[in-house]
């Protein structure tokens, strides 16, 4: 139990920290290079390819969903089993979902962290092809970030609203968290939820962290 309660706080903690490095790439390292803040910026082909030439972050961009799938996964798993034996449907449905928002942020770094280096490379003989392949490659992207985010938005709402009946949350927590699952599903369809996903995500995990060794506790919680 004792481990599982650690690996859970060391998953929030870095989904948290995951959440915070993508939104701050996307609102403050997007315009020090003259690009859009916002995950648009990213659909210039010529600006965005022109900056992964002279800098790493690009790279780096799509290397830190590495945080986030390892966060996301030690704490689906680390909740699933503290509260296995008072698990409803809807929380292991919401599980399995949350592990295809995990698989859909593991393509996306795949496909972003390899390809790059590759156009890169084969700009200067092939500049258009280039262009069209990346701007392609990003959109996909960007569709499987929004999936993600629906995906762990639907985990959450699933996870918290049963929290509500099982107390397996103190009360404040879990509205926070069907707040962001919320904005997490919605955000699939009105991209500017995505922010408000964010931020709500990123409060309800460090509470989550901060509060995650009394989990054993919280069926007594008011």
């Amino acid at each position: 139990m004792k481990n599982t309660l650690i690996a859970g706080r060391i998953g929030a903690a870095l989904s948290a920290f995951f959440l915070i490095l993508f939104i701050s790439f996307l609102m403050f390292i997007l315009p020090s290079q003259g690009l859009d803040a916002n995950q648009g910026g990213l659909y210039n082909p010529q600006a965005a390819l022109a900056f992964a030439s002279s800098s790493w972050l690009l790279q780096g961009f799509y290397a830190q969903y590495l945080v986030g799938i390892i966060g996301f996964s030690l704490l689906i798993y680390s909740i699933a089993s503290v509260v296995e034996s008072r698990q409803s449907n809807l929380m292991r449905i919401g599980n399995i979902v949350g592990i295809v928002g995990i698989v859909f942020f593991l393509i996306n770094m795949v496909i972003g962290y390899l390809n790059t280096p590759l156009l890169l490379n084969l700009l200067p003989q092939y500049t258009q092809e280039v262009y069209a392949t990346y701007l392609t490659i990003t959109l996909l992207a960007g569709a499987l970030v929004y999936g993600g985010f629906f995906c762990l938005g639907i985990w959450a709402l699933f996870l918290n609203s049963s929290s509500l009946t099982l107390k397996l949350f103190p009360r404040t927590l879990s509205i926070i968290g069907i707040i962001s699952g919320v904005c997490g599903v919605l955000s699939l369809f009105i991209t500017p939820m995505s922010f408000l996903y964010i931020l709500f995500s990123t409060i309800w995990l460090i509470y989550l962290a901060v509060i995650y060794p009394k989990l054993k506790q919280f069926p007594s919680a008011a």
